[in-house]
């Protein structure tokens, strides 16, 4: 994740939905672990939010995040920290206050050499929506900073297993588009095979155009609320489509 991408149209979308999928879940906390990485020379998170046809109070959010942006290389840890604080505010300005936000090491930059350490102590509150935000997704070949490991995704869930009930949280994970002729559908069907979940493990995935995916992970039970939300979710005029 890059602070240049804050408030643009996939913020729109990434908001929008994990707004809508913790009150569908009926989730006391969602727990949003941001991977930072540096902003770039390139105009990426420029887009508009309104691409992506959110109800008003998701583009006032992303119309916040936006003015905290920063360009160029002029990123440290305060910048991050103000971008989590501004975060924290998606329950009270989109939901009325329903489920809380914490956020996972606001003041760190994510580095590819730390990954065990950032991953390691995730917090295992029970009934929670777990959300990794990558710079880009699941790794291709080689994880990199910009990349979640399908390692780490294991720590995660392995962590959770351990320590709150199963049926009590979900984990999800942003994917951009890979920018390659494969179709999410494909993309997927790949990150399946390469997650190897446990029979007492499931998965979904909802995605709009060929822009930005999510992966769902949790209990079958959970999954099948997920799918039954994201349901719900494509009724709500929402330009997205469902995977399994």
């Amino acid at each position: 994740m890059k602070l240049q991408y804050l408030g643009d149209s996939k913020d729109a979308f990434k908001w929008d939905y994990l707004n809508f999928l913790a009150g569908e879940l009926r989730s006391k906390t969602l727990h949003y672990v941001p991977m930072w990485t540096q902003n770039d020379s390139t105009r990426q998170g420029e887009t508009d939010p309104k691409e992506f046809p959110a109800p008003e109070n998701i583009l006032a959010f992303c119309d916040a995040l936006h003015k905290v942006r920063c360009s160029g290389n002029f990123v440290d840890s305060g910048n991050f920290v103000d971008a989590c604080c501004k975060i924290s505010d998606l329950p009270k300005m989109c939901s009325g206050g329903g489920y809380s936000l914490q956020v996972h090491k606001k003041d760190k930059k994510f580095r590819n050499a730390g990954r065990d350490d950032y991953f390691s102590d995730i917090d295992v509150a029970s009934e929670q929506l777990l959300f990794v935000d990558p710079d880009i997704g699941f790794e291709p070949k080689k994880a990199t900073a910009k990349h979640v490991g399908y390692s780490d995704i294991e720590k995660v869930w392995k962590r959770l297993e351990s320590h709150a009930p199963d049926e009590s949280w979900v984990v999800v994970v942003f994917q951009h588009s890979r920018r390659m002729d494969r179709s999410f559908h494909k993309h997927y069907e790949e990150i399946k095979a390469r997650l190897s979940l446990p029979d007492s493990f499931d998965s979904t995935a909802l995605f709009w155009c060929e822009k930005a995916m999510f992966v769902a992970i949790g209990s079958p039970a959970r999954i099948n609320a997920v799918r039954d939300a994201n349901i719900k979710y494509q009724k709500q005029c929402r330009p997205v489509q469902n995977i399994e």
